[in-house]
């Protein structure tokens, strides 16, 4: 079970086997107590993680959470309004109005 985060050369065991990388994954999306990955290739994996957890591990540069369920990878945008973000995978995520702000300083850095 270990995973590559992004450009560190640290392994960390957090991230399901499946997904590999952090840079495959488009969005997380929180579950109660499990957190749902979407991938870029269009599989989903399910953790046994909340999503608390995982934005703890990741790069908080290159993941914003978007949303009280949602945490994005920011490269992933492709466009957003005020209230939703559309992403590669052609799905649309919820945007909350309070974390709105922080999303486009991420994307602006």
């Amino acid at each position: 079970m270990s995973a590559f985060l992004y450009s560190t050369t640290q392994f960390v065991r957090q991230i399901p086997k499946a997904v590999h990388t952090a840079s495959r994954i488009v969005y997380i999306k929180g579950e109660g107590n499990y957190s749902m990955f979407f991938l870029s290739d269009g599989r989903k994996v399910m953790s046994a993680h909340c999503l608390a957890y995982y934005e703890g591990i990741l790069d908080e540069s290159h993941f914003a959470r978007v949303h009280k369920s949602c945490l994005v990878n920011i490269a992933c945008i492709q466009t957003f309004g005020s209230d939703e973000a559309l992403l590669t995978n052609g799905y649309t995520v919820p945007i909350a109005r309070r974390r709105r702000k922080d999303l486009l300083e991420k994307i602006m850095k």
